[in-house]
């Protein structure tokens, strides 16, 4: 696409379930989630099959500004599963004082709504390729610094 340019893949995002732990969130396809309530971040893509469910009203979600507060609707119990990356979830876990006091409440589905690869963008033109150079397709060598 013309719009941006990609750096090489900089590792993937597991992007599952977040759920309470008092509950079983169980499902052999998407269409089993229609029982449940769930939230998702408005503007956020997520799996494109459970968005394309969500668009036909198969899945019916409720939308949220952030993660952290799906993950606080969560502990409340104003949802049952919010979708999210693993990484992000660890993240508000350990920052957010209220989802650090509820830890024991969530947890991350082992079973994944997909896992897309990451990528940095840059704005096409002269300054974008030589800025998009420095990334390798390996995450582990990665430059610390970079200077555009």
């Amino acid at each position: 696409d013309n719009l941006c340019l990609y750096s090489d893949s900089i590792g993937t995002s597991r992007v599952g379930l977040a759920v309470r732990s008092d509950i079983s969130v169980r499902w052999d396809k998407l269409e089993d989630l229609a029982q449940y309530r769930i939230g998702v971040v408005r503007g956020y893509r997520n799996a494109p099959e459970f968005d394309a469910l969500v668009a036909e009203g198969t899945l019916k979600v409720k939308e949220a500004a952030s993660d952290e507060l799906n993950l606080l609707k969560l502990v409340y119990g104003r949802l049952d599963a919010a979708v999210i990356d693993e990484q992000v979830m660890h993240y508000w876990m350990a920052h957010d004082p209220q989802l650090r006091q509820s830890a024991d409440k969530l947890a991350f589905a082992p079973q994944l709504l997909a896992e897309p690869t990451m990528h940095l963008s840059f704005h096409p033109g002269r300054a974008g390729e030589p800025a998009r150079c420095p990334f390798p397709s390996s995450p582990q060598t990665l430059p610390t610094t970079i200077t555009v």
